[in-house]
Parts: C-alpha cells; sequence; structure tokens
C-alpha cells in the first residue's frame, strides 16, 4: 500500500516540476520584452515585461478579469505611472527614532 502512495507522490512531483520547468521557460525571455499578458492555465494571468525608463512607469494590469472565485487576474495591460502615496496631502510622515 504505502508502494503505491509513493508511487503517486513521485509522478505526482514529476508532473509539477515539468510545469513549472515550462512555465520559466515561457515567461523568463519575457522580463526584457515590452509589457505584455502572459496567459497561463492554471496560474492567474500576469503582466511581465519592462516600459521604457523615461517615462518612470511600471507594467501593470490596466483591466482586470475574474479568477477562481473571489480572486482577480490581468486582463490587459500597460505601462501605468506608479501609485502616489497612501500620505495624504499637506502631512508629512515623522522619522522613526
Amino acid at each position: 500500500m504505502w508502494v503505491i502512495v509513493a508511487w503517486c507522490f513521485a509522478i505526482a512531483g514529476i508532473v509539477f516540476m515539468i510545469y513549472m520547468l515550462v512555465y520559466i521557460v515561457r515567461v523568463v525571455p519575457k522580463l526584457g520584452a515590452p509589457c505584455a499578458l502572459v496567459t497561463d492555465p492554471l496560474l492567474p494571468d500576469a503582466c511581465i515585461g519592462t516600459c521604457p525608463a523615461a517615462t518612470k512607469t511600471f507594467c501593470q494590469p490596466v483591466t482586470t478579469r475574474p479568477y477562481l472565485i473571489w480572486w482577480t487576474q490581468a486582463a490587459t495591460c500597460g505601462c501605468l505611472p506608479p501609485l502616489p502615496p497612501l500620505i495624504p496631502p499637506g502631512l508629512t510622515p515623522t522619522p522613526t527614532p
């Protein structure tokens, strides 16, 4: 009985390793490419790539769509400016000693 369980874990581990290797081979070359949407059948879709350095923008989702039940995934990507700080205007944070 334990031999069957061990074989099931071994096969599942091999399948997982192959899946992750294929995912890495698909995603890593796109890290230096322009901002684009990377789709995946199991993992949520993501925005991967670079934006022009002169614009000081980041590759971020422009729109999202549902993923599973309560999560979201990227639907379209674009080069957007960074989000503003969460400090209200007129207030300055006090440095901590």
